[in-house]
C-alpha cells in the first residue's frame, strides 16, 4: 500500500485495515461463551493477582518487548525504502521468503508426526 499509494495514505489505509481487523476480532471474541466451572468470579484483576511474581514482570516485559518490536518494524521499512533506496516491492519480498522460512520450521514436530502417521496407515 506504500509502494502504490505513498507513505501517509499508505500508512493510513493500513491503520485503517488494522482497526477494522481489531474491531472484528472484538465481536468475535465477545461471542465467545466458555462456561466457567468456579463458583468464584474472575475477571482481570484476580487473574493478575493470581500470577507469580516472576510471572508478572515476564508478562510486563513480554508487551513491551513486542510493543518496540512493532515500532522498529515500521521505521525498519521506511529507512530500508526511503534511506537505503530498496524499492517496496523488493523490501516486501524479502520479508514475504523471511516469513515464509519461519512458518515453516515453527512446527517440525507437527511436520514429522503427519509424515509418520501418513506412513503409518
Amino acid at each position: 500500500m506504500i509502494a502504490s499509494m505513498g507513505i501517509i495514505a499508505g500508512v493510513h489505509a493500513g491503520l485503517l485495515i488494522t482497526l477494522a481487523l481489531v474491531t472484528l476480532t472484538l465481536l468475535l471474541v465477545l461471542k465467545v461463551n466458555i462456561a466457567i466451572k468456579s463458583s468464584e468470579a474472575t475477571n482481570i484483576r484476580g487473574v493478575w493477582r493470581s500470577f507469580h511474581a516472576a510471572l508478572k514482570r515476564l508478562l510486563i516485559s513480554d508487551v513491551i518487548i513486542r510493543m518496540c518490536e512493532g515500532m522498529t518494524g515500521v521505521l525498519t521499512i521506511l529507512y530500508v525504502t526511503n534511506v537505503q533506496g530498496f524499492s517496496t516491492a523488493r523490501y516486501g519480498t524479502l520479508i514475504a521468503v523471511q516469513m515464509v522460512v519461519s512458518i515453516w520450521f515453527i512446527f517440525p514436530p507437527a511436520r514429522l508426526r503427519i509424515v509418520l502417521g501418513a506412513s503409518l496407515l
